[in-house]
C-alpha cells in the first residue's frame, strides 16, 4: 500500500484517513482543496499489505491521529480495504466514517461486486476504459492512469483478499451511492448499507464523484 502524509503539522485539528480505490491515484484528487486545519493520509496501490511511503506502520497513524479529530472515508474497493483492517481502524477512535461507492464485503454477490463479474475484470480489464467507467468522462490530461498491468496487479492481490469476507459489525456513518454506478452495483450497495450504515444518500453522481466538489470539507460536509 501506497501512503502519502499531506499538510501534516502538530498545530492541524483534523485528520483525514483516506482510502482510495484501484487505479486511484493522487492525481485523481489534486483538485480537492486540503484546508490548513486538516491533516490527510491518503492510502492507495493496493498490491499488497506493506506500508510504502511517508509511513511504515499502523503506530505511525496512531501517532499522527493523537489529539485530532479523525475521520476516515473510503471509496470504491478502499471501503472493502478499510473493512479488512476494521481493528486496527478501531483504535482511532474515528468521529466520522463515510463510506463512498463501495461496501464492507466488497466482492461479493448479494453485497458487492460479484465474483464472476470481477473475476471477469480481473482477466479482461483496460486502463482506457476502466476509467472511462470510473469517471464517465474522458481524463483531463493531468491525470496519471495506471497501466493495464498496474490495475491487474491490483486486482489480483484484491481478490483472494476480500472474496466473501466478512462484514464487521462496525457501523458506518454514512454511505454515499452513485445511482448510475457502472463499477459497483447501486442496488447491492443499497443492500449492504441498509444495515450497516446510520443512513445513506443516493446521488446522481458516477462511480467517482470527487470532480463534483472543489475540497475534501466538502465531502464530510454530506455526513450532516
Amino acid at each position: 500500500m501506497q501512503i502519502k502524509v499531506l499538510n501534516y503539522s502538530h498545530h492541524t485539528k483534523n485528520l483525514i484517513l483516506f482510502f482510495s480505490g484501484i487505479g486511484g491515484n493522487e492525481s485523481l484528487f489534486n483538485h480537492l482543496i486540503l484546508e490548513t486545519s486538516t491533516s490527510l493520509i491518503f492510502i492507495h496501490n493496493y498490491i499488497d499489505l506493506n506500508f510504502y511511503g511517508d509511513l511504515s506502520h499502523w503506530d505511525e497513524i496512531y501517532k499522527l491521529s493523537n489529539g485530532k479529530n479523525t475521520s476516515l472515508l473510503a471509496w470504491s474497493m478502499g471501503v472493502g480495504i478499510a473493512n479488512y483492517f476494521v481493528k486496527e481502524l478501531d483504535f482511532l477512535n474515528l468521529d466520522t466514517k463515510i463510506a463512498i461507492n463501495g461496501t464492507k464485503q466488497a466482492i461479493n454477490l448479494q453485497n458487492g461486486i460479484p465474483p464472476k463479474i470481477f473475476n471477469f475484470t480481473l482477466k479482461n480489464i483496460d486502463s482506457a476504459a476502466f476509467y472511462h467507467n470510473v469517471l464517465e468522462s474522458t481524463p483531463s490530461s493531468n491525470i496519471k492512469l495506471n497501466t493495464t498491468n498496474e490495475l491487474k496487479q491490483e486486482l489480483a492481490f484484491i481478490y483472494p483478499l476480500l472474496l466473501n469476507s466478512p462484514a464487521y459489525n462496525d457501523l458506518w456513518d454514512l454511505a454515499i451511492i452513485s445511482q448510475n454506478d457502472k463499477i459497483f452495483p447501486p442496488q447491492a450497495q443499497i443492500s449492504s448499507w441498509q444495515t450497516n450504515a446510520k443512513t445513506y444518500h443516493i446521488l446522481s453522481l458516477p462511480h467517482f464523484i470527487f470532480s463534483a466538489f472543489s475540497s475534501w470539507q466538502d465531502i464530510l460536509y454530506l455526513r450532516s
